[in-house]
């Protein structure tokens, strides 16, 4: 089983979950799309994926994507590129952990902002992307806090909820398309 011509957008890419996610599609053949905020770190981590699997071609984008005008940014520099995408991996979140009554509600806007809508336009923007592919697949990766309460915080808990069921609408909305 491989990716060989394949092309993954990974969000978060330049460490965690992201940067495996990056390493393994690569090892398995795709062309990897990383994105993260920080630009040093990132050219770091893509630098390493590209000496692993030199015969794969390995881009990054610098990006706070919590931003609506970056994650236009982003997608502007995947149009550019012109390839379309086969796969697409929200990975970005953040959190901030403390007591529901500690939060600011501009703190918990920044955690939805981040953990959903971040997610929500990605998919959208991506979706005529993965057309031209013939459909695709898409990767939202929520958390164990989005089904059961384990002392994360209300709010990343609400949003990883808020993913999980974007997920399953999506899944139902686009399989006529051969999205996955």
């Amino acid at each position: 089983w491989r990716l060989d011509g394949k092309i993954a957008l990974i969000t978060g890419a330049s460490r965690g979950i992201g940067l495996a996610t990056a390493r393994e599609l690569a090892a398995l053949g795709a062309d990897v799309l990383m994105v993260a905020r920080d630009a040093g770190v990132l050219e770091a981590r893509r630098g390493e994926i590209e000496a692993l699997y030199p015969k794969q071609r390995v881009l990054a984008f610098a990006a706070d994507l919590a931003e609506a005008e970056q994650r236009l940014d982003l997608f502007d520099w995947i149009n550019d590129l012109g390839r379309g995408l086969d796969i697409v991996v929200n990975n970005v979140g953040g959190n901030s952990t403390r007591a529901t009554l500690d939060y600011a509600l501009d703190e918990v806007r920044r955690i939805f902002e981040l953990n959903v809508m971040t997610a929500f336009e990605i998919c959208r923007m991506a979706q005529p992307l993965l057309l031209r592919h013939d459909g695709g697949a898409i990767v939202n990766v929520g958390s164990v806090s989005g089904m059961t309460a384990v002392r994360t915080g209300s709010p990343y808990g609400m949003s990883k909820a808020a993913v999980t069921q974007l997920t399953r609408n999506l899944a139902i909305e686009w399989a006529a398309h051969g999205i996955r």
